[in-house]
């Protein structure tokens, strides 16, 4: 390579990092207090607008964490009420050449300062110029912000920096970094998104390219709803499009439902009548919690338009304490996805109203409350072929109660006192190769019940009995399968006294095998056919 090229490459080089990592100096002193520094290294005009995305938390310490839209401040008067990133007076904030733009997060000792508030949550920040030419992120901050790690104690920061630059064209750049870091990063190093718990950090001076990735995990924790500092919210989700007043937000994005972070609800509370998006989805992000508190109610209501979707993701947990009550109103739906987990306390249960969907694609079932479908037709709305309640769960189809299979698919109960309560005049009714599986204690107990196909000319696999439970099935029907009842391993536990235990009695059959009792220990096989 020829000599004057390479130190034109290096120069130029040289000169790159200089512009990008040059900072304005500001007087400290004069430096109101921020989380978010926004500024402008152009000489034109900007514009920044910053809004919610998910449910917002405010900086409430001393009261614990609140889910609760409203702003505290240390001084009067204020610019702003809310945490939902504006103020009374704008709904996006012009940001003039070479100045700053400041935004609190939740509380501020001044007025004349920052310009707006923000909560914990996840927050969508977009940047244009006078040209119309402008770029989006999103940034979130959880329970542990700001942090303290014992080797980078220094180095973790609560204040992002967010830096904007133009090229000889207009053409917007956006760069990025955490408190005192001393290189920015363009917000492409992070795919536009930047969270509180994954920071860079610079170990060397610019233009170096030694940093350091500070890592941790995401903390999720203990966020309260309830009374505290006369919060008067009672609906879920809460929006700041319509809940902030004069300071209400005007955008398309309906992703105000997003739970990413744990949130204990401790008063009874419901949700909206009338839906700002169609359908409102309600989301349990991965690995957050939505915890019903003791003996409170969570009612899901009939809206005017649409209907509300409660989504618990892979890996995140919906909790009903003791005695807590989840009501779903048609035509909403509880949708719980593989691998997540809802956990039921004692005497707790979610009710399916006639009209509303349970839609249970692989979830993890535990504890001793109780999903109750009530009179009504419930379609079980599911892609995956594995329906597992276990842990004294109860799921109780009440008398007119007719809950629909799909093909392919298992209602597979396991554990103690883990159960499926049939009462009178109930039905269930199965797709092409579906089926019902007890094991390890589980058991079905129904009477004067319906177990059928869905489509009579088509075949479901029956009801596997197994292992030790008080199975009760009387005076039921049970027709269109491959057998009817199929009894396995009843008595081969010689160790134990505990009788022949299942009661099948009064029934009709007409299935392929009516009732069989096998033994899997010593190969023998009884099989009785009955038929109407």
């Amino acid at each position: 390579m020829n000599k004057y090229i390479l130190k034109a490459i290096i120069f130029h080089t040289l000169l790159f990092f200089i512009i990008i990592f040059s900072q304005r100096s500001f007087s400290q002193e004069n430096l109101p207090a921020y989380e978010i520094d926004i500024e402008n290294n152009s000489s034109n005009i900007i514009y920044v607008r910053i809004y919610p995305i998910s449910f917002v938390f405010n900086g409430d310490i001393e009261n614990d964490y609140r889910y609760d839209l409203h702003a505290n401040h240390l001084s009067n008067p204020i610019l702003y009420n809310f945490i939902n990133g504006r103020n009374l007076l704008v709904d996006s904030f012009q940001v003039n050449g070479n100045s700053s733009l400041f935004i609190n997060h939740d509380r501020d000792a001044t007025t004349n300062g920052t310009k707006a508030t923000v909560g914990f949550g996840k927050y969508k920040i977009v940047i244009w110029n006078i040209y119309d030419f402008g770029d989006t992120l999103t940034v979130e901050w959880d329970a542990g912000y700001p942090h303290v790690d014992p080797i980078f104690e220094t180095r973790w920061s609560a204040d992002l920096h967010l830096y904007y630059y133009e090229d000889n064209n207009n053409n917007p750049s956006i760069f990025f970094k955490w408190g005192t870091g001393i290189r920015q990063y363009p917000i492409s190093f992070v795919n536009k998104n930047i969270v509180a718990w994954d920071q860079q950090y610079v170990l060397s001076p610019a233009p170096s390219t030694d940093s350091v990735r500070l890592l941790r995990p995401k903390e999720f924790g203990n966020f309260i709803l309830d009374t505290i500092n006369n919060n008067t919210y009672n609906v879920i989700p809460q929006d700041s499009r319509v809940d902030c007043g004069l300071e209400n937000h005007k955008f398309d994005d309906n992703r105000s439902g997003v739970l990413t972070l744990n949130l204990k609800v401790n008063k009874n509370i419901s949700t909206r009548d009338t839906l700002i998006d169609e359908p409102t989805n309600i989301v349990i992000s991965k690995k957050a919690a939505l915890i019903i508190n003791s003996g409170r109610i969570f009612d899901m209501i009939t809206p005017v338009n649409s209907y509300n979707n409660l989504i618990v993701e892979d890996t995140a947990y919906l909790v009903l304490y003791n005695s807590a009550k989840i009501n779903v109103f048609s035509p909403n739906r509880i949708t719980l996805k593989n691998k997540s987990n809802l956990t039921l306390g004692g005497n707790s249960e979610i009710r399916i109203k006639n009209g509303a969907a349970f839609c249970n694609e692989g979830c993890r079932i535990y504890g001793h409350g109780k999903i109750i479908f009530e009179k009504g037709i419930h379609e079980f709305c599911s892609y995956v072929n594995d329906f597992a309640v276990r842990d004294s769960a109860k799921i109780i189809l009440e008398d007119s109660a007719v809950v629909i299979l799909p093909d392919n698919y298992t209602l597979r109960l396991r554990g103690n006192t883990t159960s499926l309560i049939m009462k009178p005049g109930s039905k269930m009714m199965f797709g092409e190769n579906s089926g019902i599986v007890c094991d390890s204690g589980a058991k079905v107990i129904a009477n004067n019940a319906t177990f059928t196909s869905f489509d009579s000319t088509k075949i479901w696999n029956g009801i596997s009995l197994k292992h030790r439970s008080r199975d009760t099935i009387k005076n039921c029907i049970i027709k269109n399968a491959d057998f009817g009842v199929n009894i396995m391993n009843k008595n081969d536990d010689e160790e134990t006294e505990i009788p022949y235990s299942t009661e099948i009695s009064g029934c009709s059959f007409s299935a392929v095998v009516g009732l069989r009792e096998r033994s899997e220990r010593d190969q023998q096989r009884r099989e009785t056919e009955l038929w109407e």
